[in-house]
């Protein structure tokens, strides 16, 4: 789906009438319906206190942030937004914000990670099957609601990607309970060595798209270190 939200951490969210920030990232021709997001979220807010899922909130202002997360203010409390203040971002602008060259780059999950394989949910962190996926998530994206086909020599791409090592492995399997098994998966953070100058464009576009089961709804959230 083309959108990916970003909740606080559970536990995290202010209990009394305070701030606090969620975020929407929207790809490619969602964006045309941005004003229809941010009414949906609206009425989310507003109504779902009725069903007892959380306490009452309202959105104070939307901002749209840039590369460097500058924002800029689009609407605030029930306005109608300013489109014209909203910033689009493109791939090659986000990778050359985010990315050095180098052999090593750190990854920690701020929410857990959801991956199957061969039809099983992953209970540890395999880097080549982590960055295998981000490679077709972004490529799926890209070509069903960019209107634009990759063109890479993935089957290289994914021959580097299988011989990525795990220089530190601080990655653990969280599980939720039964009742809320929806929000297990792998957490923790690591080092990953290997040669990432094809690669990088898919991890950094995925601290932005998120990776597995539930993505677009806060799952599988990480951020890269150098």
């Amino acid at each position: 789906m083309p959108f990916i939200f970003s909740f606080p951490p559970h536990g995290a969210a202010p209990r009394q009438a305070d701030d606090f920030a969620c975020t929407l990232v929207l790809v490619g021709k969602a964006l045309n319906h941005t004003t229809e997001f941010i009414s949906a979220f609206r009425s989310l807010l507003a109504n779902g206190h009725n069903a007892g899922h959380f306490a009452a909130a309202a959105i104070s202002r939307v901002e749209s942030l840039d590369f460097h997360g500058n924002p800029a203010v689009i609407a605030t409390g029930d306005g109608a937004p300013d489109l014209g203040n909203l910033v689009t971002l493109d791939a090659h602008g986000i990778v050359d914000s985010r990315c050095r060259p180098t052999d090593a780059v750190g990854v920690a999950f701020i929410t857990p990670l959801k991956l199957a394989k061969t039809g099983k949910v992953m209970n540890s962190f395999d880097a080549g099957q982590f960055v295998r996926s981000l490679m077709r998530r972004v490529s799926a994206l890209a070509y069903y609601y960019c209107g634009y086909e990759m063109r890479d020599n993935f089957r290289e791409y994914a021959h580097v990607a299988n011989r990525i090592e795990l220089l530190e492995d601080n990655f653990f399997y969280a599980d939720a309970g039964r009742r809320s098994m929806a929000l297990s998966g792998v957490m923790g953070d690591g080092v990953l060595n290997g040669d990432f100058n094809d690669l990088m464009p898919f991890l950094a576009l995925g601290e932005y798209l998120h990776l597995g089961k539930g993505a677009s709804y806060g799952m599988g959230h990480y951020r890269l270190a150098w």
